[in-house]
């Protein structure tokens, strides 16, 4: 019995001593159980459960970070490259066909012709020869009074110099008037270009004025098909110098035929003066056989001075080139 009571108490000390060194596990309580697992087993020193435990946790950290990190860099700077491609393509593209075709049109218009601003085509001053200009009547019966040289009679000099021409240098025109200067020049430089082309000359006039009412005067005309067809000048076409009647009255009374210039617009009356006419050539009419004519005409009674013309000129872009 003391044998039963001595190991008895043997073991209750063991009891309590091993309570003492907190080496008892109590079950339930997860939360102790982590730390309990992980201070048993480095307690415990085992290489088994250390080593499968640390081959865990690196193989899955260093699989999972590289493949994540080195495809999702990858893709998407491969395909960011890719769209800048792209975009310096559509750069290109667009600037060099622009350029092309600003450059193309540029050109062909600069070679529409040679109708540059400031291109004289004609210019003179009739000083020391007639300028080329022929004289002639239309109705064959009726008169030409057209002369060139220095005039004594209307103003009485020419505009500048010495040389003009005139419906009679010395006196009135010629009852049944029926006349005309001009000439042909090849304008086809103009012909489809943008740039402007003027005729400019001077004139003087003075036709009959019976009590106020108007007879005769002169008129211009021109052509694209050198005189098979003529035609007019609207006085929206004129800078200087417009037409003062919207129809030349010369009825031609007494005379073999009605005078060219009869009800076309024209000049009648007077102006008494140098005046400079400034008037614009269609391009449509500015032709390799163009033409342009002075025209006069008169009835079968009264008659006065007529008209002067000097310093003449055909201009492309800046009509005051010409003098």
């Amino acid at each position: 019995m003391k044998t039963i009571r001595t190991s008895l108490g043997i073991g209750l000390l063991v009891f309590l001593s091993g309570c003492a060194s907190g080496r008892v596990v109590t079950p339930g309580s997860s939360g102790e159980d982590a730390g309990t697992d992980a201070s048993l087993d480095g307690d415990m020193g085992a290489d088994g459960d250390t080593d499968t435990d640390s081959d865990t946790d690196s193989d899955t950290d260093s699989d999972t970070d590289s493949d994540t990190d080195t495809d999702t860099d990858s893709d998407t700077d491969s395909d960011t490259d890719s769209d800048t491609d792209t975009d310096s393509d559509t750069d290109s593209d667009t600037d060099s066909d622009t350029d092309s075709d600003t450059d193309t049109d540029t050109d062909s218009d600069g070679d529409a012709g040679n109708c540059t601003s400031g291109k004289i085509y004609y210019q003179n001053n009739f000083d020391s020869a007639d300028g080329g200009l022929t004289s002639g009547v239309w109705s064959t019966g009726n008169n030409n009074s057209w002369a060139y040289g220095t005039p004594t009679s209307g103003p009485g000099s020419c505009h500048s110099g010495t040389g003009c021409w005139a419906t009679n240098l010395a006196g009135p025109y010629a009852n049944c008037e029926d006349s005309y200067i001009g000439m042909g020049l090849d304008l086809s430089d103009c012909t489809n270009s943008s740039t402007a082309v003027y005729l400019v000359y001077w004139h003087w006039f003075k036709f009959e004025n019976d009590a106020s009412t108007l007879y005769d005067g002169y008129s211009m005309v021109w052509s694209k098909n050198s005189g098979a067809n003529w035609t007019q000048p609207n006085n929206s076409a004129f800078t200087s110098g417009a037409f003062n009647t919207s129809s030349v009255y010369a009825s031609g009374s007494s005379c073999s035929s009605t005078p060219w210039v009869n009800g076309l617009r024209g000049w009648m009356d007077q102006n008494s003066t140098w005046e400079k006419v400034v008037v614009k050539i269609p391009n449509a009419t500015a032709t390799a056989q163009f033409a342009v004519r002075l025209i006069a005409g008169s009835d079968g009674t009264g008659n006065t001075d007529g008209v002067y013309i000097d310093d003449m000129c055909i201009v492309a872009g800046d009509s005051n080139l010409c003098p």
